[in-house]
């Protein structure tokens, strides 16, 4: 797999990858602490994204429930967006979702995030509803921000 004339590599992360996950997400003004890193990588299935096979350019958690995974976390560094990594790493879930017979794909995205929405509705995910006042928020008068829930079908 080739993006941008780069070739790219998928790993399954885990506990000994925690110090690039934190490089990774080091400009993610909403990034995990140390300890949901810790938590995700002993419990759910963390896929690294790759260029070179040493420069960590994305990442994409997903957790595990009955017939259904879930997008828990997706993030593409600083200096590699807008290049189709996120779209990857989504194709990507999408067969290890697949693979382990999950019937839908579930994720929650912040509303303000117009950029995500946007993927999120080019890849077939479909709005199945909203949290109100979810999530913290410094731009919002209220302090808050809803969380939109998504999923996309995996069954034909």
């Amino acid at each position: 797999m080739k993006s941008a004339g780069q070739p790219l590599s998928f790993q399954t992360l885990n506990t000994t990858h925690l110090p690039q996950l934190l490089g990774l997400s080091a400009s993610d003004p909403h990034a995990w602490s140390e300890g949901n890193w810790l938590s995700s990588l002993e419990q759910d299935q963390v896929l690294g994204l790759l260029k070179d096979e040493k420069t960590w350019v994305a990442c994409l958690v997903l957790g595990w429930g009955y017939r259904e995974a879930e997008v828990l976390y997706l993030l593409v560094g600083e200096g590699y967006r807008r290049q189709g990594l996120a779209s990857l790493l989504l194709q990507k879930a999408f067969q290890e979702a697949k693979d382990k017979q999950a019937e839908r794909l579930l994720l929650e995205v912040r509303a303000s995030n117009q950029a995500a929405l946007a993927l999120y509705a080019a890849e077939g995910f479909k709005e199945d509803g909203r949290r109100k006042n979810y999530y913290a928020s410094q731009t919002s008068l209220t302090g808050k921000e809803d969380a939109i829930l998504m999923s996309r079908s995996l069954v034909s």
